[in-house]
């Protein structure tokens, strides 16, 4: 009867050795596991930081072409609005040599002016 008690204990206590042991590399996978994740996570929070600070550089890119073609079509009005007045200038000029001295402007863009005889 001893005997075979020593037999069951030594029998249980190997079972609770390969338990143990089994407990063991699961905690460990577990370990390694929640390393894997925490790492996994600073990654990610590495990659949206990224994407963050390139959305926020692609959106003052956008900004600055946008400040620069707003620009450069204000100064082509301009360029317009200047070419305008110029001709308006050129043709008040005209006619008013027209009324002063009688002479026929030459450009036809004279509404008033009779037309040139054939």
């Amino acid at each position: 009867l001893v005997a075979s008690i020593d037999v069951a204990l030594m029998v249980d206590g190997d079972d609770v050795r390969a338990e143990n042991e089994r407990l063991r590399a699961a905690a460990e996978d577990a370990h390694a596991d929640a390393e894997d994740a925490r790492a996994a996570e600073r990654r990610l929070r590495e990659d949206l930081a990224e994407a963050d600070r390139r959305r926020k550089d692609d959106v003052a890119a956008a900004e600055r072409e946008s400040a620069a073609a707003i620009g450069g079509m204000a100064a082509k009005l301009r360029e317009s609005d200047d070419a305008a007045e110029a001709l308006r200038r050129e043709r008040d000029e005209l006619k008013r040599r027209r009324d002063s001295d009688g002479t026929v402007d030459l450009c036809g863009d004279d509404d008033d002016a009779p037309p040139p005889p054939r």
